[in-house]
């Protein structure tokens, strides 16, 4: 770790009349600045937002989440970043968020800015700018699905001279947007007395089906299994066999969080 320290020789020359002494000693001096650094950029999953400054109550009902399996999920896992700012984590359709530390050796006050890169392209554009938080929450719906990579600047600028500020940078690895919808594909249906037979297929291209969930009437909703054993792949088979009824309510979630639905009356 690098410190800062001062060296001093002095060299006396005794005089039989008039003996030499050092008696005081006096030093000017100005601590050239030390870069900020950043220390950890982390991502979260896909929908994941940070709600700050709960009360104590607010804190006590804990995260908002949306009703689907990757909702839960993804607000269930476990997350190192810790905020000076008392927050808590939320979930909100085509968000993305950026959490971060930063340390500088001077104690000088830290900003940030976080700028998007398409994975096509070489051009930066700014997100945000001036932030004092450590996180930061971004709707993707502003862009294009794609490929994208997000930046990470800390400066000590607002404790330091525009000539003397100094920064640091890091780079996320690749992002994917994903914002389009699951499609339910094929739908066919048929009756034996009482007991129904409900076939059709999910496609997610570009990301992958996650879960699918079924509900009859006003029950509650049940997971449904891909007929090859896994929700996973970007083109998905799905046998429902059920009796009784009158409507039956359908959820597709794919990977990054879009869900699409299905209501079919049985009448």
């Amino acid at each position: 770790m690098r410190s800062r320290f001062l060296q001093l020789r002095a060299t006396l020359r005794n005089d039989a009349d008039a003996p030499s002494r050092l008696t005081g000693l006096s030093v000017a001096y100005r601590p050239l600045n030390r870069a900020p650094s950043i220390v950890r950029f982390d991502v979260e999953a896909p929908g994941i937002v940070v709600v700050p400054g709960p009360t104590s109550n607010a804190a006590a009902q804990g995260a908002i989440v949306a009703d689907d399996p990757v909702a839960r999920d993804a607000t269930r896992r476990p997350n190192g970043a810790r905020s000076r700012t008392p927050t808590r984590r939320g979930y909100a359709f085509g968000a993305r968020t950026f959490r971060w530390a930063a340390e500088d050796a001077d104690r000088d006050r830290l900003r940030y800015t976080v700028e998007l890169r398409s994975d096509a392209d070489d051009a930066w554009v700014p997100l945000a700018t001036e932030l004092t938080a450590d996180y930061f929450s971004w709707d993707t719906r502003s862009v294009p699905d794609g490929d994208y990579r997000v930046r990470l600047t800390v400066d000590d600028g607002l404790d330091r001279a525009v000539d003397e500020t100094l920064y640091d940078r890091q780079e996320s690895a690749l992002l994917t947007r994903d914002n389009t919808r699951p499609e339910i594909v094929g739908w066919e249906r048929s009756r034996d007395k009482e007991r129904w037979t409900i076939r059709f297929g999910v496609e997610d291209f570009g990301g992958g089906v996650a879960a699918v969930e079924w509900a009859l009437d006003g029950d509650a909703w049940r997971p449904l299994v891909a007929d090859d054993g896994v929700n996973d792949d970007e083109q998905e088979s799905y046998t429902l066999r059920f009796e009784g009824g009158e409507t039956l309510r359908l959820r597709v979630v794919d990977q990054a969080g879009n869900v699409n639905g299905w209501i079919e009356s049985l009448r």
